[in-house]
């Protein structure tokens, strides 16, 4: 009866955020950096599972900052029915990097505050190359991280989470003097050529090779001669 009451609860949620969702845009986040979709601001609408990772990007340019405002779609005791303690917000800049943001990083459903980020303003590719800092800030695709938090220890249910979440840019975009690529989060290492051959000795192998198996073959007819000629 308390698994019924729960699924009837958790459709009941779904419906309530689908028709508060009405202007938010429906969309499908992805599990990495690599695939996450390019979106502009707006409202948008997804759902999550417990403990899955859904990314999303954004580009921005120098003089730009990017503020995020997210809600889970049920309530904070359904929430938890699920075994999960909140959904989290995260920023990545194009390196991949986890940014530290203004504001507040996690909501616990829609009876709470919302989570609400804000990254510091971009900056021009030189004063990002200069900045002396381990993450990179200058212009590029910027990432949204969403996660479910689950409890330690607990039983995690694979019900959808509904999440509504809100993309604003805010500042002008300035121009970037000195433009530069944006850093690789993980350089590919390439194979190593290999090694050519040093030239001396080895071009005269098959021909030693073939000398010394001409040598055996007559060594072998000089034997059976001479044993024919000992039997007679």
């Amino acid at each position: 009866m308390r698994r019924l009451a729960l699924l009837a609860a958790l459709a009941f949620a779904v419906l309530a955020a689908s028709a508060a969702a009405q202007d938010a845009e429906p969309i499908v986040g992805a599990g990495s950096f690599t695939t996450a979709p390019i979106i502009e601001p707006g409202t948008y609408s997804d759902t999550a599972l417990p403990e899955e990772y859904l990314y999303y990007a954004v580009r921005l340019a120098p003089g730009q900052r990017l503020r995020v405002e997210l809600q889970a779609g049920m309530p904070v005791r359904e929430l938890n029915d699920l075994g999960v303690i909140s959904v989290q917000l995260n920023i990545h800049s194009p390196d991949r990097s986890k940014l530290s943001v203004n504001g507040r990083t996690s909501t616990v459903g829609n009876d709470t505050s919302p989570a609400e980020v804000t990254t510091g303003t971009v900056l021009t590719s030189e004063e990002a190359r200069t900045a002396n800092e381990r993450r990179w800030t200058g212009p590029g695709v910027y990432f949204i991280a969403v996660y479910p938090i689950a409890f330690s220890g607990r039983e995690v249910s694979k019900a959808q989470i509904p999440i509504q979440f809100t993309v604003e840019v805010e500042g002008e975009a300035q121009p970037d003097p000195t433009p530069s690529a944006t850093p690789s989060p993980a350089p590919t290492a390439s194979a190593a050529p290999a090694q050519p051959s040093s030239s001396s000795g080895d071009d005269n192998t098959p021909m030693v090779a073939a000398a010394a198996g001409v040598g055996g073959l007559l060594v072998g007819v000089v034997g059976v001669i001479a044993l024919r000629q000992r039997r007679r």
